[in-house]
């Protein structure tokens, strides 16, 4: 099984990602990131996540609610790959990552409703490729406040 730190690390060899959200190349500010997005999960389920270390993705583009590793490399991919704010992962609270993280968890889990959505709008999906194309577009096309 593909650990998400390791699927996180190949994303961000692309120029592109890199540029706008990991400036460093480091693999300890990845590990940050994708710990950042772990908090912000495991904040809003409440339960104990495993570590990002012991985090991997479900084999064969598999998708499941089921596996933190799976959200977490949703969450991670999705911001990463939204993102044109150079500063967005170094910008501390709401306004920074946490804050688009959260966006994104939320989008995910009831759709791009301005208030409140619904579970019935959010992300189903069993492969991981398809679940990123509709949380993707979920984001860029949410209604403003």
């Amino acid at each position: 099984m593909k650990k998400v730190l390791d699927h996180a690390s190949e994303l961000l060899k692309d120029d592109q990602l890199r540029f706008y959200n990991l400036q460093s190349g480091s693999q300890a500010d990845i590990s940050k990131m994708i710990e950042l997005v772990r908090d912000v999960a495991q904040a809003r389920y409440r339960a104990t996540l495993p570590s990002i270390e012991q985090l991997t993705l479900t084999e064969n583009d598999g998708f499941s609610i089921e596996n933190p590793g799976d959200l977490i490399a949703l969450l991670f991919e999705t911001v990463v790959r939204i993102n044109r704010n150079v500063e967005l992962w170094y910008t501390p609270g709401a306004g920074g990552a946490r804050g688009e993280i959260n966006t994104t968890l939320n989008n995910f889990s009831h759709g791009p409703s301005s208030m409140g959505g619904s579970p019935d709008e959010g992300v189903k999906a069993t492969k991981y490729s398809e679940a990123l194309q509709k949380l993707i577009h979920i984001v860029t096309n949410r209604r403003p406040f």
